[in-house]
């Protein structure tokens, strides 16, 4: 090999290692770009609709008075017999008795 290609050969290694240098100056600022972008969306999509879901998450330490006093007027209003109206004949029974009637009735 002569000098001259040696030469030739060191200035065409140059060239490419300088494109190579050149490109990465490009894509390494894109990228960084496009990660911010990326946290930048997902921040402001968290934001925006994370809200909505947040009711789901929230925990009630222990219902008031007034709620714990209905539910029970509620469990008995449908786990009991009384006696509604002697004339007409209607009587409240059981929520659980009544679906039993019912099925056997549609039997």
């Amino acid at each position: 090999m002569t000098s001259t290609q040696a030469i030739i050969r060191r200035k065409t290694s140059g060239t490419c290692m300088q494109k190579v240098i050149k490109l990465l100056r490009v894509i390494i600022p894109l990228g960084i770009v496009v990660i911010l972008l990326a946290v930048s969306v997902a921040g402001y999509l968290e934001a925006r609709y994370m809200d909505r879901f947040w009711v789901e998450y929230q925990h009630v330490e222990q219902p008031s008075m007034e709620l714990i006093e209905l539910r029970q007027q509620e469990y008995e209003t449908l786990n009991s017999y009384a006696e509604l109206d002697a004339d007409e004949g209607l009587y409240r029974i059981p929520i659980q008795r009544a679906m039993e009637l019912m099925v056997e009735e549609a039997e």
